[in-house]
């Protein structure tokens, strides 16, 4: 019962104070933006002089489905989730800062079931609509490019885009619900994401954990099962300690 009485107020924050509209609004413009970009960069590169040297190039680069998909990706893996992010900012230590947190469980409302209902609404709002906006970048590029990627071939990689953002939402509320700083908590995550992952993939390293998914969600060739199942079974299992180890944490913290 009190399980989905945590469900309900956090569904409701989120989705009743139009808190979502801030991770939905960037898939929007970048569903729209980044194919409509691909499929315009061969017609600016022929505008351009023809004494720059640029004719190799122009010849390589060829606007496909793919290239459209990937772009989507590598925009809104950043861009959406800064603002995915920022929107949980009151959720995870907002509450903590403005005291929201202390009435219901000042009345019986169980530490750990407060902290399930957050890891259980976000991670699944985040998942659940970037999920939708792949699916609204694909279905928008195929009426673009005539050289298109098979419906089959793009399921791995949406799962694994969902599930890179669903994990993000749930470090997210882990460091924003220990320190009680919302603010702090996003900008760490988000660098960690970011740059972390440019770190590892330099250096060839980024395989076998949560950041290794945005790699394979721009991969619809030559897909590794194997190790793309163990990246998500290490990604989920990481997803399940992050809320145990919040909940540990959140049920001997002081807020009052």
């Amino acid at each position: 019962m009190q399980l989905k009485y945590g469900l309900k107020k956090e569904w409701m924050e989120f989705f009743c104070t139009k808190r979502w509209l801030a991770f939905v609004i960037p898939a929007v413009v970048f569903v729209f933006l980044d194919p409509l970009t691909v499929m315009a960069m061969p017609l600016l590169m022929e505008a351009l002089p023809a004494d720059l040297g640029l004719d190799g190039l122009k010849e390589l680069y060829t606007a496909s489905q793919a290239m459209a998909l990937q772009s989507f990706c590598s925009d809104f893996s950043q861009m959406g989730m800064l603002a995915l992010l920022l929107a949980m900012m009151r959720t995870a230590g907002g509450d903590q800062k403005n005291k929201s947190c202390v009435m219901p469980i000042c009345n019986g409302f169980r530490r750990g079931t407060y902290v399930l209902s957050k890891f259980i609404v976000y991670p699944a709002a985040a998942f659940v609509i970037s999920i939708l906006a792949y699916l609204a970048a694909y279905a928008f590029s195929w009426f673009l490019f005539e050289d298109r990627v098979g419906f089959g071939s793009i399921l791995l990689p949406l799962l694994a885009f969902g599930l890179f953002l669903a994990f993000a939402a749930a470090l997210m509320l882990t460091l924003g619900c220990i320190t009680g700083k919302g603010g702090i908590s996003a900008i760490i995550v988000f660098i960690l994401f970011t740059f972390v992952s440019m770190f590892l993939s330099a250096l060839n390293l980024n395989r076998y954990n949560p950041l290794a998914l945005l790699n394979m969600a721009g991969s619809f060739e030559r897909f590794d099962l194997p190790e793309y199942g163990l990246t998500a079974l290490i990604t989920l299992a990481a997803g399940i300690l992050l809320c145990l180890l919040t909940m540990g944490a959140f049920q001997k913290k002081r807020l009052v």
